[in-house]
């Protein structure tokens, strides 16, 4: 469901937030040293409780112009506050899906069926073989080019991996659930555990990396991605291209009699499959939409669907989520280690139909229990600051006014967010008090056509291109060419605008995890 942003965008992007901005008077896009952060976050004794923020107690409203008029940016919402006192800073690690949670899963999405194997998996009598030639070459010494004791830890996998492993290969093989593990072809050093069944109309796929502890690497050559679970019905394909904001007590019109599904019932059905799964109840819905079957003649389809964005909770605080990924592999130095983590179900009439679950964490302690944090004053006080710098420049110098640009806010939150952690492993991280704004963002051209930003722009990119967009003229053809690079002709999923530390009031880079 998610579009590709096309190469042309990604260059303007990485322009226009890095040479064509001015620079605000005290530099809050910065790189985070999260020790200082920290001992700021305990100032105050006691922290600042959520209540004397001053956070609007009815609306967040916000009228702003700019660029001589072309460039609107407009906020009518609720502000979405944890219900908790204080916000603490906690600390944070990857983390993955158990033997155990993967079989709960499986079983609670194919009650009573039969899926099938379909990948090939290594069968006793090959593991055997290996397993032997590596106590070999460990009696001899012949450790390659590994240490004595990873060389005794793949043994053990192997070992393992023979325990949950079948005789021999059948051509249409059950699966119960079990997965199998992968090896590096040359090495034979585990790479992951994996499982890959079906049935007629439905799909279910698992990744689980061998050494979590690589996640976010290349040290093989190629990048460690973190663990994820995918179920799809394959005779379903619902798309977002229709979808409507909800809150669970209505349902739009062409929705209304088609989608039976009560909001309840489908949430229930979600946290149902955590309970199967063994995980514990730190689950809550993040956001939620109604979608439908809609084909690319964006014409509307005949059924519907609850997509449930759910994320995980620390010390009953909700974590920051995104509906569309912006984080980068590219470059380990710079790029966050590991994505955030993204639970998103979809349910219609007939029961759950998707489940992606990407990048799992593990809340490991507390840092700092009751953080001292700014003011909302203060928090919108940047927010409008950077909003009217970045998006001026966009306005201005890419689009050379030539096109007016809407900025929508739909939504505010108060919520824990993961950044990177100073002098700490790749593995780690702490969440800290973050204010997100989500919303959209809508290019509008001389002859009216609409285009809508499908992925938030980094405040903080940048690139390497030397490409310029001054020879841009609106109306050429290089000029169409960005403007229609914008993929959505209409609103979808809602992209995170700007994200601002709650405790220094600088800038966090989702991309980058400071």
């Amino acid at each position: 469901m998610k579009k590709l942003i096309p190469f042309i965008l990604v260059i303007v992007i990485a322009i226009l937030f890095t040479g064509c901005q001015a620079t605000p008077e005290e530099p809050v896009v910065v790189k985070k040293d999260t020790e200082r952060m920290v001992e700021k976050a305990g100032e105050q004794p006691g922290g600042t409780t959520v209540s004397d923020l001053g956070v609007p107690q009815d609306r967040y409203a916000l009228d702003l112009t700019g660029a001589d008029g072309k460039l609107r940016i407009h906020a009518d919402t609720l502000v979405t506050l944890p219900n908790v006192e204080t916000m603490p800073i906690v600390r944070v690690s990857v983390s993955s899906f158990t033997q155990e949670q993967v079989t709960g899963m499986f079983h609670y999405l194919f009650p009573g069926e039969k899926p099938v194997i379909n990948s090939q998996i290594e069968t006793k009598s090959n593991i055997e073989k290996e397993i032997i030639r590596m106590k070999k070459q460990a009696s001899e010494n012949d450790f390659g080019s590994l240490t004595a004791d990873k060389f005794q830890e793949i043994i053990e996998q192997l070992e393992e991996a023979y325990r949950n492993a079948p005789e021999a290969e059948t051509e249409a093989q059950i699966s119960d659930g079990t997965m199998s593990l992968a090896f590096d072809s040359q090495t034979r050093e585990p790479l992951f555990w994996s499982l890959s069944a079906a049935t007629s109309s439905a799909q279910f796929n698992v990744s689980v990396p061998a050494d979590i502890g690589k996640i976010g690497s290349s040290e093989s050559g190629a990048f460690v991605s973190g663990a994820s679970i995918s179920y799809r019905r394959t005779d379903l394909d619902y798309s977002t291209r229709n979808m409507v904001s909800t809150n669970g007590t209505t349902l739009p019109d062409a929705a209304d009699g088609k989608l039976r599904m009560k909001y309840a019932d489908a949430v229930s059905l979600c946290e149902v499959f955590f309970t199967a799964a063994g995980m514990p109840t730190t689950f809550n819905v993040g956001a939620a939409f109604i979608i439908d079957d809609s084909g690319a003649d964006e014409s509307r389809g005949e059924n519907f669907a609850y997509q449930l964005i759910f994320t995980r909770t620390a010390e009953n605080i909700p974590l920051y989520f995104e509906l569309t990924s912006s984080s980068s592999n590219q470059d380990e130095s710079y790029s966050l280690p590991w994505e955030y983590e993204t639970i998103q179900f979809i349910v219609d009439n007939s029961g759950i139909v998707s489940v992606v679950w990407r990048n799992p964490i593990r809340v490991d302690d507390i840092v700092q229990q009751n953080s001292s944090l700014k003011a909302f004053s203060e928090i919108d006080g940047v927010f409008q600051t950077m909003m009217m710098t970045s998006y001026e420049a966009v306005v201005t110098t890419t689009l050379e006014n030539k096109c007016e640009l809407d900025i929508n806010i739909t939504d505010v939150r108060l919520c824990l967010m993961r950044v990177r952690e100073q002098n700490a492993a790749q593995t780690s991280g702490l969440l800290v008090p973050t204010w997100v704004f989500y919303g959209h963002n809508k290019g509008t051209n001389s002859d009216g056509e609409v285009r809508y930003f499908q992925g938030a722009a980094s405040l903080n990119s940048s690139s390497s291109d030397e490409t310029t967009v001054s020879n841009f003229e609106f109306g050429s053809e290089q000029a169409n060419n960005v403007f229609f690079a914008f993929p959505g002709v209409r609103e979808s999923e809602p992209v995170v605008l700007l994200a601002i530390n709650a405790v220094d009031g600088s800038i966090i880079d989702s991309s980058k995890g400071y």
